[in-house]
């Protein structure tokens, strides 16, 4: 099938000492590679933590500075915390003006008070 690059994901060890193995096509041999694949800009990095509800070592991607591309769940995550910052946000700016027009609705009366129209000033 000539694919361009495969991966071993040994994590008990069956096949040798070593985790994660790369393979890059090279003409018709398969040579050891690094587990990066520069076409994509991204390569493969064990990972300990909890993946759809299991808790384990895991295969993730990662960019060339290392940072962990996140799941599916992780995104959701993190688009739910920004929503509800987002949400918070805007109600302390509601409440801002909220204050602001009593605050003003406050000055406008004094100014009657003193027989000063505040809306032709």
């Amino acid at each position: 099938m000539r694919i361009a690059h495969y991966v071993v994901y040994d994590p008990g060890h069956h096949l040798g000492a070593t985790t994660l193995r790369s393979f890059d096509l090279r003409g018709d041999l398969y040579q050891p590679s690094e587990p990066w694949f520069e076409s994509l800009q991204l390569g493969l990095v064990e990972w300990n933590g909890k993946f759809e509800d299991m808790t384990g070592p895991w295969l993730r991607w990662h960019r060339r500075d290392g940072s962990l591309l996140p799941t599916g769940q992780e995104r959701a995550e993190s688009e739910k915390q920004r929503a509800e910052s987002e949400k918070q946000r805007a109600e302390s700016e509601k409440q801002r003006a909220e204050s602001e027009k009593l605050r003003a609705d406050r000055l406008a009366e004094k100014l009657r008070a003193l027989g000063i129209d505040p809306d032709k000033v």
